[in-house]
């Protein structure tokens, strides 16, 4: 009698993916200029353990080293006069090397005698990032496309799949469709978005504030089966 081979257990499978991502987008600087980036601006770090990183939105500051006034959002930096940047200096909040100076609005020497409140100086990048606007989305962010490449093997029986079956004219043109495309391993980012989240509002804030999206890679076939079959 042969011992049928679903009898046998390979636990030792090698399996691994590979994620590309591709795609234009545009984004408008406060100068009204368009600025373009592409993958190696988006893709931040460029490589992950099974992972990516995909920047659809960020916050341009054009920054020098220099001495300027310190965030508006750090409270500890609002002052009266000099005494209280003097004695704070040391700030661990600090976005910068803080001067001892106080600067107000319009006018950038110290003034003990004001009754409104000023800023501490800094010496550092200036100006401090606003992290409390936050730009719009990357245009054309919704068509960057993920090239999700995985395999799996299993050494014991010497079967390899893979789900990229296809010859390479396909690929450049092909994007997954769960009825036109439904094996192509060709993602837009508009129709990842669709699949987790059908709320347009939602989406945005998505695009707009940033978001996590975990895929399930699921091999639901018979392995026993030839490709050909």
């Amino acid at each position: 009698i042969h011992k049928k081979g679903y009898q046998e257990i390979d636990t030792s499978i090698i399996s691994s993916t590979i994620l590309r991502v591709k795609g234009l987008g545009s984004i408008q600087t406060d100068d009204n200029h368009t600025l373009v980036i592409d993958g190696a601006d988006y893709t931040v770090p460029p490589q992950e353990n099974n992972a990516l990183f995909l920047m659809t939105n960020f916050i341009r500051t054009n920054q020098q080293d220099k001495r300027c006034e310190e965030s508006p959002s750090l409270k500890i930096a609002a002052c009266k006069n000099d005494t209280h940047c003097e004695l704070n200096k040391n700030s661990e909040k600090a976005n910068g090397k803080w001067t001892g100076r106080c600067l107000f609005r319009n006018d950038t020497s110290a003034n003990s005698s004001r009754s409104e409140l000023g800023r501490c100086e800094l010496e550092g990048w200036c100006p401090v990032e606003n992290d409390y606007y936050i730009s719009e989305p990357t245009h054309d962010a919704l068509n960057f496309t993920i090239y999700v490449k995985n395999f799996i093997e299993f050494p014991r029986f010497k079967v390899i799949r893979k789900n990229f079956q296809f010859n390479t004219s396909y690929l450049r043109y092909c994007n997954y469709d769960s009825v036109t495309h439904k094996t192509c391993p060709m993602f837009r980012v508009g129709t990842l978005l669709d699949i987790v989240e059908s709320n347009r509002t939602e989406q945005y804030y998505m695009l707009k504030l940033g978001a996590v999206i975990r895929v399930k890679i699921d091999w639901n076939c018979n392995l026993d089966k030839s490709l050909d079959f």
